[in-house]
């Protein structure tokens, strides 16, 4: 009689066991995120963070027109920031006069309120307040701002008045 061979073994089902709950607890992962994401409770912290940085940018853009010209000559001037802190005067301070400052002179100038307006809207899109379209909303003020700036822009070359800021923003004197 012959000897036994051993048999060759079969591969366990241990790695594949593994394998298949890494995946089911990725799985899980990616759908406890969505779950947390398309609640009422994330979805009212985005909404109420959205309507505080809108306000915030609208009190800097509005501020901005009262102490604009003060500020912006002591931003450009090379001064420490406690200096700068002490002699602004715009209703958030340094930050909100050189946020400001950046939006309205360095972008789209005054039409810069668009978005701003926009991001309002859409925390209350979020906080189910207020129902629209928001991609047809989006794209109607993008139109809006770049040709406003634009047209801003060539008003403020052809009109002999001196302003502190650029009313169609960087954006608008490049293009005229």
């Amino acid at each position: 009689m012959a000897a036994r061979t051993a048999r060759p073994t079969r591969p366990t089902a241990t790695g594949n066991k593994s394998n298949a709950t890494t995946k089911a607890q990725q799985s899980d992962f990616w759908q406890s995120l969505r779950t947390f994401i398309h609640s009422q409770q994330c979805q009212l912290i985005v909404g109420i963070l959205l309507l505080f940085i809108a306000l915030m940018l609208l009190i800097s853009y509005f501020s901005f027109f009262f102490t604009g010209a003060n500020d912006m000559s002591i931003i450009q001037e090379s001064a420490t920031r406690s200096t700068l802190r002490e002699s602004i005067t715009n209703a958030l301070g340094l930050p909100g006069a050189v946020v400001a400052s950046w939006l309205i002179d360095s972008l789209f100038g005054v039409l810069i309120v668009l978005p701003i307006l926009l991001i309002g809207i859409y925390a209350l899109r979020i906080l189910f307040i207020f129902p629209l379209k928001a991609w047809k909303l989006f794209f109607c003020m993008l139109f809006c701002m770049v040709w406003g700036s634009i047209a801003l822009g060539f008003a403020q070359l052809l009109l002999p008045f001196e302003s502190f800021f650029r009313w169609g923003g960087a954006f608008g004197e490049q293009i005229a």
